[in-house]
């Protein structure tokens, strides 16, 4: 094995070893030095929907999945009712009046489906659309602590002790 390669990762390694560390940002990042406010935290959270909003998307979804129930009953009754008369199947003999309704149903319920699922897309594509228009946003929480200070609880027990604590904000 060349001794070049490993000399250079060894150097490389060394190197990076015995850098010196890098200067903490003031923009906000990492407080290595603990300046910060520490008697507040704050955090970000999402806004809840109305129930409106809620209640409109849920029907546009129950709207999607019952549309697409439908395409897919009539796409399989179509496909029955094609399998029916298919020459396929050992269909043999004249063509009957049934058997021209059985063909004029498959290619009405091939139609139903097709209905159907559009309607599932349009609905999918709806719901899709009002999740993202009905986004409220974020708040931004600001938690203090209370006028009661943090409390430790020390619970004795056989062999030792649990050791707890308890505080409000």
């Amino acid at each position: 094995m060349p001794r070049a390669p490993v000399a250079a990762c060894a150097a490389l390694v060394v190197a990076a070893t015995l850098a010196p560390p890098s200067a903490a940002r003031g923009d906000g990042g990492v407080d290595y030095f603990g300046k910060r406010d520490t008697t507040s935290v704050t955090y970000r959270r999402a806004k809840p929907r109305t129930l409106n909003q809620r209640l409109t998307i849920g029907g546009l979804a129950a709207g999607a999945v019952l549309s697409l129930g439908v395409g897919v009953y009539f796409h399989l009754d179509s496909r029955d009712a094609a399998d029916e008369v298919s020459a396929d199947h050992g269909v043999v003999g004249t063509w009957t009046d049934a058997r021209q309704a059985t063909y004029d149903r498959a290619g009405s319920s091939g139609t139903k489906a097709i209905v159907g699922y559009v309607l599932a897309a349009l609905f999918t594509g709806g719901t899709i659309a009002a999740t993202v228009m009905t986004h409220p946003g974020d708040e931004e929480v600001v938690l203090t602590p209370g006028a009661r200070a943090a409390r430790p609880l020390v619970t004795p027990v056989a062999g030792g002790a649990v050791v707890g604590g308890a505080w409000s904000w």
